[in-house]
């Protein structure tokens, strides 16, 4: 007895070389190309093949073509929450802070959330403010989008200058993300375990990074105030008798002190 064909089964093809199926799709392509692709612009088509035969050099602006990629690159992040629902994203400044949080949350973070770079966001136009002005324009461009993500920014001097903040962007509750170790049990566990310095006070530290960091925080908000940018990042800076005493046969121990005596040459400076 013979078996009834399946109608909607696929038809059996003989095996062809990977060339052989690129010729057939490119003419059939040509004969229908609505079959093989969907798209908004008219006779897109026509004109990939156009390009293909022709023997005359395309010419092409480089501007143009790369703000037409970091263009798509973003609507892509957007089309990817929009094909899942559950999908959450937490973009911070660089490295340090995404490993802040991997390290923090640790097992806690749910298999659908992430972590990432704004570095790795292409967004378009010449923004200015380093990474932190690259993640606030990413959250502007998220403002009317559903897509379940959120940013993580420095506070730097904005609540104090009464700067807006996009709505999409969680701001640090002091002015950096380094402020949080500025508690007295922080310091104390960084003290005894990584440098051993047992004789050092961790109340009395923290009372001295207080003082000295005031005078340094003001001399930041004025340089914002007055567009003095200031070059605080690449600045080595000393603050009067704060050094480190570096103990070469007890290495990694390192003891925070005050002196106002002249640094000597096992003395290694701290720097802002």
């Amino acid at each position: 007895m013979r078996s009834t064909p399946n109608p909607k089964a696929r038809p059996i093809r003989a095996a062809t070389s990977l060339a052989a199926r690129v010729q057939q799709f490119v003419r059939e392509a040509q004969v229908n190309y609505r079959r093989f692709f969907a798209t908004s612009e008219p006779d897109l088509f026509p004109k990939i093949i156009e390009r293909l035969t022709t023997a005359e050099a395309a010419t092409y602006d480089i501007a143009d073509l790369k703000s037409r990629i970091e263009k798509i690159h973003t609507a892509d992040v957007r089309t990817g929450h929009r094909m899942d629902s559950s999908r959450r994203e937490l973009y911070v400044e660089g490295a340090r802070d995404r490993r802040f949080f991997s390290w923090t949350l640790r097992d806690t973070l749910a298999p659908s959330a992430s972590v990432r770079e704004i570095a790795f966001v292409n967004i378009a136009g010449e923004i200015s403010g380093g990474e932190r002005g690259r993640l606030f324009a990413f959250a502007r461009l998220l403002s009317n989008s559903p897509a379940n993500i959120q940013c993580f920014a420095d506070a730097d001097c904005d609540r104090v200058l009464n700067r807006p903040t996009p709505a999409r962007v969680w701001l640090t509750d002091g002015r950096d993300l380094e402020g949080y170790v500025f508690t007295v049990d922080c310091l104390a566990k960084i003290l005894q375990i990584a440098l051993g310095a047992d004789s050092v006070v961790p109340s009395d530290l923290l009372t001295e990074i207080y003082a000295r960091g005031r005078a340094v925080g003001v001399l930041r908000i004025m340089s914002e105030r007055t567009a003095l940018e200031l070059p605080f990042q690449v600045m080595g800076w000393t603050p009067p008798g704060l050094v480190f005493r570096h103990h070469c046969a007890s290495w990694p121990h390192v003891v925070w002190g005050v002196s106002t005596q002249p640094k000597g040459e096992s003395e290694m400076n701290a720097t802002a």
